[in-house]
């Protein structure tokens, strides 16, 4: 997706200055940091300058660890939860191992040294995974550090952690990337393995705290067992459509790129058949939902 070329989202990210009950609240977040050093976490891998998940160029952070099973899912090596206190990584099949551990002020480091370039069009770092939520701690931490530095935070999540946590991080947060698998509890949990109420609990959080978001939506081919009712549209529509701080929607064509990563982990991919879908098809799906939201929001493809 063209984010650089995104402009009414690099203004769209606008600072929010947060209240004192939850600057207190992050506080109390952070007290179990370790001091200077910041909060531990075990970060699966870095990618120190792209133009994806986020306005600008972005600093991305994955996090490793994550409680769904997207049939679709890129990153199956980052499913695997670990914990930093413990000190013990997840490996691949052949031994060797995932990701390592990091604190929030080695990272913020790293970052410094990229700051001035990632400072452009209202750039930064975004936290990925895996999901991102379920290091809470660490992803305050990190964001509280970064802006600063006077860059952008981004948040790419399926809104899967703790929900006490979750309006501290918001609140950290200048854009949130929120795939929603689904809207269809069904389907939300055929495609998943989960149940579709923490996505409901995450939007309430979003929604009180009006934080700005995208809904992120993967389109899967109509022949596909996993593919979204044609209704499906009219409902993602009106969702945007009702809040304000929804921005808008990035549609996700299906892609099999992360295919190789199921055969590294020795796992069967569930889509092996599936083909991607034709252009004629992302034209489709791309009008039909642009004809159903509002002029004011955005509809960018990834």
């Amino acid at each position: 997706m063209m984010w650089l070329a995104g402009r009414r989202v690099a203004r769209r990210v606008a600072r929010r200055v947060a209240p004192e009950r939850v600057a207190a609240a992050s506080r109390r977040l952070s007290s179990s940091s370790g001091g200077e050093r910041g909060v531990a976490g075990v970060v699966h891998s870095i990618e120190s300058m792209t133009a994806i998940d986020g306005p600008g160029l972005r600093y991305l952070v994955f996090l490793q660890g994550c409680a769904r099973r997207c049939v679709f899912c890129s990153n199956p090596d980052t499913w695997q939860i670990a914990s930093a206190k413990r000190g013990a990584l997840p490996r691949r099949p052949d031994g060797t191992r995932i990701g390592s551990i990091m604190y929030t002020s080695d990272l913020e480091k790293k970052i410094q040294r990229c700051e001035t370039y990632l400072r452009t069009n209202s750039g930064g770092v975004s936290c990925s995974g895996g999901e991102p939520l379920l290091q809470a701690k660490f992803v305050l931490d990190l964001f509280q550090r970064v802006r600063g530095m006077n860059l952008t935070t981004c948040l790419d999540t399926s809104g899967v952690g703790d929900p006490r946590f979750f309006e501290a991080v918001l609140r950290e947060t200048d854009l949130t990337l929120l795939c929603a698998k689904s809207f269809d509890p069904d389907l939300h949990f055929k495609i998943s393995k989960l149940h579709i109420s923490h996505l409901h609990t995450f939007l309430a959080a979003i929604d009180k705290v009006e934080a700005k978001f995208m809904i992120r939506y993967v389109f899967l081919p109509p022949e596909s067992a996993y593919a979204q009712k044609p209704n499906e549209v009219d409902t993602l529509a009106a969702f945007v459509n009702e809040r304000d701080h929804c921005q808008g929607v990035e549609l996700l064509p299906y892609h099999t790129l992360g295919k190789h990563k199921w055969d590294a982990m020795g796992l069967d991919y569930p889509l092996a058949d599936l083909p991607t879908p034709t252009k004629a098809q992302v034209d489709d799906i791309h009008h039909s939902i642009r004809d159903r939201l509002n002029p004011d929001k955005l509809l960018l493809l990834g």
